[in-house]
């Protein structure tokens, strides 16, 4: 008798706060999915604007370069009149 007793009061002190810990409350999880599709948005968004940065960087260097070329063009014809 003592032995079950000794049972019954361990599944009861063990048993209630195991449960606790593995429960979650619903603002947890609203609150995790929020953090989630926040970070999502966040990533597709840099991408977007990587994506978008990228071409106009390219066209700025190449214009840059048809700038200097032409620079040195009239350079070399300056110094040959």
């Amino acid at each position: 008798m003592n032995n079950k007793l000794r049972r019954l009061v361990l599944i009861f002190l063990l048993v209630p706060p195991t449960l606790l810990a593995c429960t979650k409350t619903k603002e947890d999880i609203v609150t995790k999915s929020k953090d989630n599709i926040k970070k999502m948005t966040d990533q597709v968004a840099d991408q977007a604007v990587e994506k978008m940065r990228s071409p106009l960087e390219k066209a700025k260097e190449m214009a840059n370069q048809g700038e200097e070329r032409l620079k040195k063009i009239d350079e070399e014809l300056n110094k040959k009149q």
